[in-house]
């Protein structure tokens, strides 16, 4: 009775994964465009080196397939550089003043300086007939003193009370004439924002606002902190929900600020794919174009900052068109719509899927418990951790839904294999094998499906959160299993004959003489196992060899998906061989260190449904690929290892 009813709160558990699951894809697959944002001081680069207008480069640009040009914002000493401003010597006057080079400018200084904080009775515009009757006027200011000739040959100007030196470094704001033939060009202007370290409400407000102001959708922020890290980033948060704006979140930017004004604007955000200055020079255009693909295809993103590939063509203008086109038709080919990106929605998962899922989940976690144990299945311990995870999940929030993700995690793909000993003699070995297998990876599957649906929400989807415990979710399994195994629990029928096989297994290990070889076998399956978590997680602390990295990128290009190396390559297959051969009755000594192998294979594929980032429409097809393709190197390896001891027995 207890033992059936694990069972099905764990069958209720995974039909209420469905759900979650088929709220989750919804919500995927109605967000299906991307846009192609260009960098815009590259674009200005461009037009200065070869003497065509920033308008026509725009116009080539859009009719290749960009969506959007991104804008810095401009200092008043870019402003001097650029020739807008010039300084002038006066010596009878007190103050330092400043010619722009035209009212629109002044203009625009006039809104930009606003943003320091002062004595708002200090600022001064002025309209006068002329400019020594400017000057007069505003001769009892102190600061800085700007203005510009009118058309009609007046004068107008307004004074800065700020030093010389505070006056260059004020934020000019992003030039609205850019901006202007941005839009006329039928292209979205994103802008660039930074932080300062004295920023404060005003230059958050006034920052955002002269974004909006020449018609920006969306920000990303440029340096490496966001704006108003760390106090203000509630108002950067509030004044762009005002404002409508979409906030860029960089991936892998590491921009301080990004994480938290991430979770303030769930609803507002884009991931953003951008290639660094120092990685361009390195990488060839057709591995971009498959790196901001596959950025898109795995990871949610849906702005894509092209910086454009120097060198490709004698005419720069065409090779950064021929580009855009071949990444417009990359992302086509992949399914994806180019056009200006929009959030993704909240999958509006119920909470009771979230309830009845954790508790799944933690009941399967003592099953675990009580078949390593070779316990007596208790109906109050299956009811008591059914109540636990829905407490975690009703209580606990994101933090407990993290945690009972983690337990499925770890239980499911442990589960199949300590039911029953799976190694064991069979007629059709290699019928056996992939029959065994089969069923293992379903249990994966369920494993996999109670962390979908438990972390089935908006800052999962977005990165703004994430499943946690990836190595231990890794490593448990394997010690798990190991354990059921090698002390031969797993044919223990009571307690007290696993405490009997423990010590009979014990003492067999103790008393085993130690060879060069045996300890050499050991120590590489020590270094194996750790290689294998290390390379497990977010921020794998080994690299991809270049071997490698070519494979992965000839699987992405011939197959639906690229399936995983720990699955298709090294679980998968080491899982068929051990079931199969232990089915022949050969190589018994290599039958558990392959199966523990095999048990990573399992843990793999709840592992890649635990990055909630990547589509299901590619986790999918990625698990169903790695399994065909392991099956099949598994069982060709088990028919010519067989042929050999045949061959060698004769």
């Amino acid at each position: 009775m207890a033992h059936r009813a694990g069972w099905l709160i764990i069958a209720l558990g995974t039909v209420a994964c469905l759900l979650a699951f088929v709220a989750r894809w919804r919500a995927e697959s109605l967000n299906k465009r991307v846009g192609i944002v260009l960098d815009g001081e590259q674009l200005l680069q461009i037009s200065a080196d070869t003497g065509i207008t920033f308008t026509q480069i725009l116009q080539q640009m859009k009719q290749a397939g960009a969506t959007a040009v991104a804008l810095n914002e401009q200092s008043v000493e870019d402003l001097f550089r650029a020739g807008q401003l010039s300084w002038e010597l006066y010596p009878k006057f007190p103050s330092p003043i400043v010619r722009a080079a035209s009212v629109q400018v002044v203009e625009r200084l006039r809104q930009a300086s606003e943003s320091i904080q002062t004595t708002s009775s200090l600022w001064r515009t002025v309209y006068t007939p002329s400019r020594k009757k400017l000057l007069d006027t505003l001769r009892a200011s102190r600061g800085v003193l700007v203005y510009a000739y009118t058309d009609t040959g007046g004068a107008v100007g307004f004074s800065v009370p700020a030093s010389s030196t505070v006056f260059q470094q004020i934020s000019a704001g992003i030039d609205p004439a850019l901006a202007k033939q941005v839009s006329a060009a039928g292209l979205s202007v994103v802008a660039r924002v930074g932080n300062s370290p004295a920023c404060t409400p005003l230059r958050v407000r006034h920052a955002l606002a002269g974004a909006k102001r020449v018609g920006a959708k969306a920000i990303v922020f440029s340096g490496d902190e966001v704006l108003g890290f760390r106090a203000l980033l509630p108002l950067t948060a509030e004044s762009m929900r005002q404002l409508g704006m979409l906030y860029g979140s960089v991936e892998f930017g590491k921009q301080k600020g990004d994480e938290q004004l991430t979770r303030l604007l769930l609803d507002r955000v884009v991931r953003v794919h951008s290639v660094t200055d120092a990685e361009m020079s390195s990488l060839s255009p057709g591995e971009l174009l498959e790196r901001y693909t596959r950025a898109v295809r795995e990871r949610n993103i849906r702005l894509c900052y092209v910086r454009l590939p120097s060198g490709s063509d004698e005419q720069p203008l065409r090779g950064a068109g021929l580009f855009i086109t071949q990444l417009r038709r990359s992302l086509q080919e992949a399914g994806y719509r180019v056009g200006d990106p929009h959030p993704f929605t909240e999958p509006s998962v119920p909470a009771w899927v979230w309830w009845v899922t954790g508790g799944s989940a933690l009941v399967a976690a003592v099953l675990v418990l009580e078949r390593l144990f070779a316990l007596r299945p208790s109906l109050w311990l299956a009811a008591g951790a059914f109540l636990v995870g829905l407490a975690m999940t009703y209580a606990g929030g994101e933090t407990g839904r993290k945690a009972c993700a983690l337990a499925a995690a770890v239980a499911f793909p442990s589960l199949g294999f300590l039911l029953v000993n799976l190694l064991k003699p069979h007629r059709s070995p290699v019928l056996y094998a992939l029959g065994a297998f089969a069923g293992l990876t379903l249990f994966s599957l369920a494993g996999g499906l109670h962390v979908v649906a438990l972390l089935a929400s908006l800052p999962f989807m977005v990165k703004a959160n994430q499943f946690a415990g990836i190595k231990l979710a890794h490593l448990l399994p394997v010690l798990a299993v190991g354990w059921a195994y090698a002390l031969d629990t797993v044919n223990a029928t009571s307690f007290a004959d696993a405490r009997q096989r423990i010590r009979q297994r014990w003492a067999q290990i103790v008393g085993y003489p130690v060879t060069v070889g045996l300890a050499v076998a050991v120590l590489v399956a020590l270094v194996l196992l750790v290689l294998v978590l290390v390379r497990t997680g977010n921020e794998p602390g080994v690299g991809v060899s270049d071997i490698e990295m070519k494979m992965r990128v000839l699987l992405e290009r011939y197959l639906l998906a690229r399936p995983r190396t720990k699955e298709f390559l090294v679980g998968h297959p080491a899982l068929v061989l051990a079931l199969a051969m232990s089915a022949a009755g050969i190589g018994r000594a290599v039958w558990i260190p392959l199966l523990l192998v095999g048990v990573i294979g399992q843990a793999s594929v709840v592992n890649t449904l635990c990055h909630i980032h990547t589509p299901l429409a590619l986790s999918l097809p990625r698990i169903l690929l790695g399994w065909l393709l392991g099956a099949i190197i598994g069982t060709l390896a088990f028919v010519a290892i067989r042929w050999w001891t045949r061959r060698v027995r004769e």
